[in-house]
């Protein structure tokens, strides 16, 4: 069996989407879709990643979504949606929630 062809424009973004996510990536492929909509799909992934992220380590600290709201000042349904990758927050809100749960942000390149 040969190995799939590999868009160009696609290989810079292939390290972006999870080992889980082959069948996005070799449809993203396929369609050969414009660089800014492989841009805004990686960018899609790569926040998804850190909602469930985020999820992880309310639950190690043995927070409901209730509990994490509160002590951040917002409403449980909010949490939720932020967890489940239903909305975009703007980045003083992840930093407040992250910061609530002893998380730092790193910025390298």
């Amino acid at each position: 069996m040969r190995a799939p062809k590999i868009n160009p424009e696609l290989s810079k973004y292939a390290g972006v989407l999870s080992e889980h996510d082959k069948r996005a990536k070799e449809f993203l492929e396929k369609v050969g879709l414009p660089p800014q909509i492989l841009e805004a799909q990686a960018a899609k992934v790569k926040a998804a990643e850190l909602c469930e992220t985020l999820k992880q380590h309310r639950q190690r600290h043995h927070l409901t979504q209730t509990e994490l709201a509160d002590k951040v000042g917002m409403q449980k349904e909010f949490i939720s949606r932020i967890e489940n990758g239903k909305v975009d927050v703007q980045l003083s809100t992840f930093l407040k929630i992250i910061e609530s749960l002893g998380l730092k942000v790193m910025v390298t390149e």
